[in-house]
């Protein structure tokens, strides 16, 4: 009478993972933390301008192909161009100005892929980066060359981004 009804399954523990009841864990991650002399917020700005990605990042050109909550927010999706290679990433969840979380959605040998760049002030006029990727491998066994790729991308690029956000500060004040 009330249209409820109630469905109970018993799982071994050791096949919680197999059957979708544990998220799979991916195989690689990299971490990098960075110190900036700027603010979070200009810092912030260099982030979520898709436009001037290639200013920092080592890539051709990025578009937002999709706008998202407050057009670069959750649910944005843009496209990074590098040579012959077109990588498309959805922004998933952020807090303006402290937290972008995002997902490579296509064009990669990567899967269960999840990004995560974290701003903090560590006083007025300096702020500290976190950037975490995590992810699996498409094929078995290239992962420590993935990821010496990527950590060597990632480096590259927040050595660019370091240097832009305090080239921004000076022109600011």
């Amino acid at each position: 009478p009330q249209r409820f009804s109630v469905e109970l399954l018993y799982v071994r523990r050791y096949w919680d993972r197999a059957m979708g009841f544990l998220p799979a864990l991916p195989d690689r991650v990299i971490e990098r933390s960075i110190d900036i002399d700027a603010s979070s917020e200009v810092v912030w700005q260099h982030l979520i301008d898709h436009a001037r990605l290639h200013e920092w990042w080592p890539c051709r050109e990025a578009c937002l192909v999709t706008a998202g909550e407050q057009g670069n927010g959750p649910g944005a999706v843009r496209e990074i161009r590098s040579g012959w290679q077109r990588l498309r990433e959805t922004v998933v969840a952020w807090e303006p100005g402290r937290r972008l979380d995002y997902r490579l959605t296509a064009g990669a040998p990567l899967r269960r892929h999840f990004g995560r760049v974290e701003l903090e002030s560590v006083s007025g006029a300096r702020c500290r980066l976190r950037y975490t990727i995590r992810f699996c491998p498409a094929i078995p066994g290239t992962g420590w060359l993935l990821q010496r790729l990527i950590a060597r991308m990632l480096d590259q690029g927040l050595g660019r981004l370091q240097s832009l956000c305090t080239t921004a500060r000076g022109e600011q004040r």
